[in-house]
């Protein structure tokens, strides 16, 4: 990637946002990092491994994943460009992974020591302000992942996502953003299972499927869900 593409990605990151491009080409001459590339399907990480750098994301998209001993998958999340890969577990005491994550696409990572990022963090304000509101991010995220997880039904899990996926499209047809295998893996139930779901509300007339493309056609019956 072209330095100043590089820039720029950095510029609309949640590590440095809110800072210029000047700014962020200032304070990488101060750090030592490099740019690492991922093929698609590519390991990054397995679970278990130590956390021992700090990767931001700057084009692609990795995956997040826990597979249990009966070789049950659970999708923890995708993490696309501008997004730091695992920031709560760079200066916890464990930094063993929890998840394995693979690249989905073709992915390059900008790699700092966790020493260079503490460098960022005590140098700059902004840096250290949106440092912790990305770990922030990362809590929030994961005591959502619990909620849906142990207290919602199938049912009420895909429910709940159309819901969210109508918020964040801002319309009456979403595009669910991924495979049905995928979708399953990340409500941890089988897809055969989020086949049914999907099958019963259109039978109830609430809703149209047509392969990732979910056309709402009874947004107040969904709300009532």
């Amino acid at each position: 990637m072209e330095k100043q593409k590089t820039l720029r990605v950095l510029s609309e990151s949640v590590l440095f946002h809110g800072l210029k491009t000047d700014e962020i080409e200032g304070l990488l001459l101060n750090v030592k990092y490099k740019i690492l590339r991922y093929k698609r399907n590519e390991i990054y990480t397995l679970e278990g491994m130590n956390c021992c750098h700090v990767d931001l994301v700057l084009s692609g998209c990795v995956t997040a994943y826990m597979v249990g001993d009966s070789g049950k998958s659970l999708l923890m999340g995708k993490i696309g460009a501008g997004a730091v890969i695992a920031p709560a577990f760079v200066y916890a005491k464990s930094h063993k992974m929890p998840v394995t994550v693979k690249a989905d696409a073709n992915t390059e990572v900008l790699r700092m020591s966790p020493e260079e990022l503490l460098r960022f963090i005590d140098g700059n304000a902004t840096v250290r302000h949106n440092f912790i509101v990305c770990i922030s991010e990362v809590v929030v995220h994961l005591t959502q992942k619990i909620h849906m997880l142990n207290l919602m039904t199938a049912r009420q899990k895909v429910v709940s996502y159309l819901k969210e996926l109508c918020r964040q499209q801002g319309g009456s047809i979403v595009d669910l953003g991924c495979s049905r295998q995928e979708l399953a893996d990340s409500f941890g139930i089988q897809k055969y299972s989020l086949a049914r779901i999907l099958s019963e509300l259109a039978g109830q007339g609430i809703i149209t499927v047509e392969g990732r493309r979910i056309t709402i056609r009874d947004m107040q019956a969904l709300r009532r869900l």
